[in-house]
């Protein structure tokens, strides 16, 4: 497929005065990377598109979709578990999955997409407490449901202003609680502001006496992820994050030392009727008939190619990418000194990477409407993300403040207020393996052009 690139940084000496401003001002490998587009993404620069979004979801590469074209056109398949066609596929894309992420502890089970896998989860959890971050994706928020359907407790932990983790506050919450079947959901990486949060957490919160569900979602895109040192409950990702293709592919990941929490605790096991079935422990318990077999065995395309450009030349080259835009987006102010965009998140920018959160304002301060800064945008085919990105604990949060007034801390609710409307018409630029320098010139040049403009 590629060149191969053995340098990690273009300075030898990253350092070094030098070093630091040639890492800041130029982007890793790029020299990897253009090749790589022109081979993979080539169809980007024929229509004139700049794709920024990839909190949504990844550019595919052409590769992927020609090598599952030609396996589809000269394969014969069959519903899963039949004695020929795509059960072998499905398996060995199966045991990709766990050789890729080290999760030989753990039970691969295939799903629609990451709902369908908290419905796993909330269905069979036994559920006493459930701890989730405050900004954990909306699709895990649906386990509070079936928490509170079994008299459970939800909480949530609490971020600070600038979307970081508050360490106090959620050390607090895990030594809080005492029962059994406690279930702490564990963000990875934000899908909102791509902050990567320790992974040390999981470790604390298992001493703690807590299953912990890690969502990777957004942190295996350009990740290393070892769930032979890292070693949570379950895990659960959906491979268009990844890689772009297939589109309908997740997994819940279960560790073969916690798969009889899902057995044992859950609602599933009373609409079986026959008795054998309740003897299989893998994740053919939970697996539904209707996945999408002919979709599933391009993820061990898309993991290759992963493997193929190196999760430590990826990262770095998000890492400088971001570096790259935030130092030049600092730059650029109206004549009147009032920056054109406002930066939101923590000032250690090292943990937010390839992500970046934003508001628009003109030369008075005045905030431009993110949907108004996306279609200007759009019409320089410039794809990047803008709306409302706040996730559901936040409101949650709010709400159970404003409602119960005997336990209403200040400080905390007017952080959780400042914080939701920090995260409410917001742009989100965010980068991956198909970008260029190229790409983020251009956004930077659409920005200056916003310089000096009154709404």
């Amino acid at each position: 497929m590629l060149t191969k690139s053995n340098i990690l940084f273009p300075d030898g000496n990253l350092f070094s005065n030098r070093g630091r401003k040639n890492f800041f001002n130029e982007l890793t490998h790029e020299g990897f990377f253009n090749q790589l587009f022109k081979e993979e993404f080539e169809r980007l620069d024929e229509k004139g598109d700049v794709y920024l979004d990839y909190a949504e979801s990844s550019v595919f590469p052409f590769s992927i979709v020609q090598k599952h074209f030609n396996l589809l056109q000269n394969s014969t398949f069959n519903t899963p578990g039949s004695a020929t066609g795509s059960s072998g596929l499905l398996e060995r894309t199966r045991v990709a999955i766990l050789n890729h992420f080290k999760a030989h502890e753990y039970h691969c089970v295939f799903t629609h997409n990451l709902s369908d896998a908290m419905d796993i989860v909330g269905q069979n959890y036994p559920f006493g407490q459930l701890l989730l971050l405050a900004d954990n994706h909306h699709s895990y928020n649906q386990l509070s449901f079936r928490c509170e359907c079994q008299q459970g407790q939800v909480d949530y932990a609490l971020l600070n202003q600038d979307l970081s983790i508050n360490s106090a506050e959620l050390r607090n919450s895990l030594q809080s609680f005492n029962q059994e079947n406690k279930l702490f959901v564990f963000s990875a990486q934000s899908d909102v502001s791509g902050i990567k949060h320790d992974l040390d957490w999981v470790q604390e919160a298992t001493a703690q006496g807590w299953d912990v569900l890690l969502d990777v979602d957004s942190f295996a895109q350009a990740s290393n992820l070892n769930l032979s040192k890292t070693q949570p409950a379950f895990v659960a990702l959906s491979f268009h994050k990844m890689f772009g293709y297939p589109a309908g592919v997740s997994c819940l990941l279960v560790h073969k030392d916690q798969i009889h929490r899902l057995i044992s605790g859950g609602q599933q096991k009373s609409i079986v009727s026959r008795a054998e079935y309740h003897l299989v422990c893998d994740h053919s318990r939970f697996e539904d008939k209707s996945i999408d077999y002919l979709s599933i065995p391009a993820v061990k395309f898309g993991l290759d190619f992963h493997k193929e450009i190196g999760i430590m030349r990826l990262e770095s080259r998000v890492q400088s990418m971001g570096a790259y835009l935030l130092r030049n987006l600092k730059r650029i102010k109206h004549s009147s000194g009032i920056p054109v965009v406002r930066l939101i998140g923590p000032n250690e920018r090292s943990v937010v990477e390839g992500t970046v959160l934003m508001k628009f304002q003109d030369a008075v301060g005045k905030h431009i409407l993110s949907v108004e800064v996306k279609r200007m945008a759009s019409d320089r085919y410039i794809t990047i993300g803008a709306g409302n990105f706040v996730n559901p604990g936040v409101l949650q949060s709010i709400q159970a403040y404003a409602s119960t007034e005997e336990h209403l801390v200040p400080n905390s609710y007017n952080e959780l207020v400042a914080q939701y409307n920090n995260l409410r018409d917001v742009v989100r630029v965010s980068v991956g393996v198909s970008t260029r320098k190229k790409d983020l010139d251009v956004f930077l040049d659409f920005v200056r052009s916003m310089k000096d403009s009154v709404v």
